[in-house]
């Protein structure tokens, strides 16, 4: 568990729906996914992005993956798809902290650009 204790997002993301690291760790496989699902629409929300689906998949390699479609203020809906290492556990804390990260830094940015309405 010392490892999820610099996890910014997905600490944030959890606290949203009521839950820590520790909590979310002992929950049943089933609650862990319903959690994830709503913890990371959360952590997408703080940023003003709306989460209209993820699912999980396999990448071309064979790997795992999220695929992510997103609702964004300013660009509307985008689609992405986040590639994690074969063994990775998609619904753990880590996880979750990883794909925010990865989400908000690809997309457009939420706020104007100068002299942009």
């Amino acid at each position: 568990m010392s490892n999820d204790d610099d996890l910014a997002a997905a600490i944030i993301a959890l606290g949203a729906i009521g839950l820590g690291i520790a909590g979310f760790a002992a929950l049943s496989r089933w609650e862990k996914k319903k959690s994830f699902h709503e913890a990371l629409r959360a952590g997408l929300g703080e940023h003003g992005v709306g989460l209209v689906a993820a699912e999980v998949g396999r990448a071309d390699d064979g790997g795992p993956t999220w695929f992510v479609t997103v609702n964004h203020p300013r660009a509307g809906l985008q689609s992405y798809q986040a590639d994690f290492d074969p063994g990775t556990d998609l619904y753990a804390a880590s996880t979750l902290n990883d794909l925010i990260d990865r989400l908000i830094r690809a997309m457009p940015s939420t706020r104007p650009a100068w002299g942009m309405g």
